[in-house]
């Protein structure tokens, strides 16, 4: 939300449209038919910052409680929700009506009784002692709905009546301040759902999933279908005792995860609907005129249908203040906020009010696979662990586990082998010690590994790519040494023989990459000879006949984004590249020398500009997106891809 808020300083006095795509997962999210596009809620600034419960940081049931109160069903206020405090009876009822969708209901009850003096005001039909007081919690209201639902009886409500609750006997009296058990509770959820539909929990036949508890002689008999039924659903599980404490008082925090079991039981009587998918693109809009600006962002997901909707927040702001904005509560790894938080590659679980079509809560429910790249010299290899150890740039020793399926153990030649540069066997006694090698990580497991260091089996020649022209079947590296190589390639070298590898850091000091330059787009591992680009370290395998043409190319792109202050601007004399020292980048404190081939994209202040305007640029702050390799040894080779100038 704060990305939106910065716009709200600077109206422009013309009309500008903008519009940003992030780097999508899903290749046809943006021209695949939408099915529907669901907006966000007004109030969800407030929701968002209600849910900011310190208390909750680090516990378990801090997306059951994010959840229940987004919906409504609970009304923690921030900073604290109180997870280990109880649940009175009185606040149990009102969460038991809310689901059931009456709570409007139950504010029309209570402020009959907030006016019972007023003759306008007519009296409540049930019960009739129009000159109860209002309860010290404003449950009054709840109270009365929960005896039309025949929750409580008469006698029970008239007892809610009494000023001075102490004075009840706690054991022939209903005490609404008193905290609920969960017995009781379970039995009002039950009476509650199925009162609204029959069908809510499946009959039970036989009696036995209670009896697997130690404390199931402590259920009630009128309460032992309903805690069958919620333990046969999962709605309630035992301790790590294996109890399920009927008699015990609830917690707000089990509260909410109870609620949270339900979700597919009551939603429907709430008029709420889950839908679930996966986050393919995210595409920023902004439309500027004299005093206004209209903001939005539309996340678009693919369900398991195949079928996308759109979720989209928006905000109007205008010269008059007036700024309405519509945006949704998302919960996201121990996080909330709203849909800038959503990520491409999360798959999510969104409710949906059915009356209204505004989402009213998103949860992530699992993250996008995180993948890294780490870059060192080989030391060792354990073949009986599994494990593969490289040293670092700067001298720390590594240890990962390596998956299966680039390790092997040929217990008949008792020889073990390695595959490294896609499925390529090496025997454990030519593995290349001491060079450099890459290792892709899935969630620090490693599952392949590129090797960087010196040549091997064939020549090969590697470096940055200034130029690229598949129509004259050429291309120009730089090398480690700066000397410029040309080198030709024929039409079928895109036959399986061209490989791209993009990879970059998905957050850093200075942003989220994809925000930063929203222009660059990714592409996939097996591409075209065409996709190769200037900016693109390259790995090149010569052809035995000649070794003035490739055989195969292998690009891998490591894009980082720095920040820093543009200096010592050269055009190398070819006119094919810039020299360029990126200062005070505020990632390692050094200076960073780039090399900027000529056609990469620049833009200044926001709008794209042609390359020469470097020359101009000393002294100006830039935002690059650079790729970070070591060409040989330990010489770090840093190749801009795009450059955002400001000022």
């Amino acid at each position: 939300m704060k990305k939106y808020r910065r716009f709200c300083a600077a109206l422009l006095v013309c009309v500008f449209l903008t519009q940003s795509v992030f780097a999508q997962t899903d290749e046809t999210i943006f021209t695949d038919p939408v099915t529907a596009t669901l907006t966000g809620r007004s109030d969800a600034n407030a929701v968002i910052n209600n849910l900011g419960f310190i208390d909750l940081d680090g516990h378990w049931a801090k997306e059951p409680a994010a959840r229940a109160v987004a919906l409504g069903i609970l009304k923690g206020k921030a900073p604290n929700f109180f997870p280990n405090a109880n649940v009175s009876n009185g606040e149990m009822l009102a969460a038991v009506i809310r689901m059931l969708g009456r709570e409007s209901d139950a504010i029309t009850e209570n402020a009959r009784y907030e006016q019972p003096r007023n003759p306008a005001v007519p009296a409540p039909p049930n019960p009739p002692n129009t000159n109860a007081p209002v309860t010290p919690d404003s449950l009054r209201g709840y109270l009365v709905v929960a005896t039309q639902l025949r929750l409580i009886t008469n006698a029970q409500y008239n007892d809610t009546i009494n000023a001075d609750q102490d004075t009840l006997d706690p054991v022939d009296n209903f005490r609404y301040l008193d905290p609920v058990t969960r017995q009781q509770a379970v039995e009002w959820l039950y009476y509650a759902l199925n009162q609204t539909n029959a069908n809510s929990f499946p009959a039970v036949t036989n009696t036995q999933k209670i009896y697997n508890f130690p404390d199931w002689n402590l259920v009630r008999a009128a309460n032992v279908a309903a805690m069958e039924s919620f333990v046969s659903n999962g709605i309630i599980r035992g301790d790590s005792r294996n109890m399920i404490r009927p008699n015990d008082y609830l917690t707000n925090a089990e509260l909410a995860q109870m609620l949270k079991n339900l979700d597919s039981v009551y939603y429907a009587a709430a008029n709420l609907q889950k839908r679930t998918g996966t986050v393919g693109g995210i595409q920023d809009d902004a439309a500027f005129a004299t005093g206004a600006a209209d903001l939005g962002r539309s996340v678009y997901v693919r369900g398991g249908n195949g079928r996308i909707e759109v979720l989209a927040n928006s905000a109007s702001v205008r010269y008059t203040g007036n700024t309405p904005f519509y945006d949704m509560p998302v919960y996201r790894d121990g996080k909330i906020g709203g849909l800038d938080i959503l990520r491409e590659g999360d798959e999510i679980e969104y409710i949906l009010n059915t009356v209204t079509n505004e989402v009213m809560y998103i949860s992530v429910t699992s993250l996008p696979l995180n993948v890294t790249y780490v870059t060192g010299r080989l030391r060792t290899v354990d073949f009986n662990t599994g494990q593969i150890t490289v040293s670092t740039e700067n001298g720390t020793l590594a240890t990962f586990v390596m998956s299966q399926g680039i390790y092997y153990n040929d217990t008949a030649s008792n020889e073990q082998y390695l595959y490294i540069d896609y499925n390529r066997q090496i025997a454990r006694k030519d593995l290349p010690f001491g060079s450099s090698i890459t290792l892709r990580l899935k969630n620090d497991v490693c599952d392949e590994i590129y090797y960087v260091g010196d040549p091997v089996l064939k020549s090969e020649t590697r470096g940055i790519v200034i130029e690229n022209d598949p129509g004259l079947g050429y291309i120009t590296l730089l090398d480690a040494g700066k000397n410029q190589v040309t080198l030709q390639y024929t039409a079928d070298i895109s036959n399986n023989n061209t490989k791209k590898k993009e990879y970059y850091m998905s957050y850093d000091e200075i942003g989220y990459i994809t925000e930063l330059f929203p222009y660059y787009k990714f592409n996939q591992v097996l591409t075209s000879i065409d996709n190769i680009e200037a900016g693109d370290i390259v790995f090149v395998k010569l052809s035995d006949a000649d070794p003035e043409y490739i055989e195969s190319i292998y690009a891998v792109t490591n894009y980082i984004p720095r920040y820093g202050t543009l200096s010592d601007i050269n055009l190398d004399p070819s006119g094919n590249f810039y020299n360029v020292v990126l200062m005070d980048s505020d990632w390692r404190g050094q200076d960073l020398p780039l090399i900027l081939p000529t056609n990469i994209f620049i833009t200044k202040n926001g709008v794209p500009v042609p390359i020469s305007v470097l020359d101009k640029s000393a002294g100006a702050g830039a935002k690059v997106t650079m790729n970070e390799f070591m060409l040989s040894g330990n010489t770090i080779s840093y190749a801009a891809k795009e450059i955002k100038i400001e000022g």
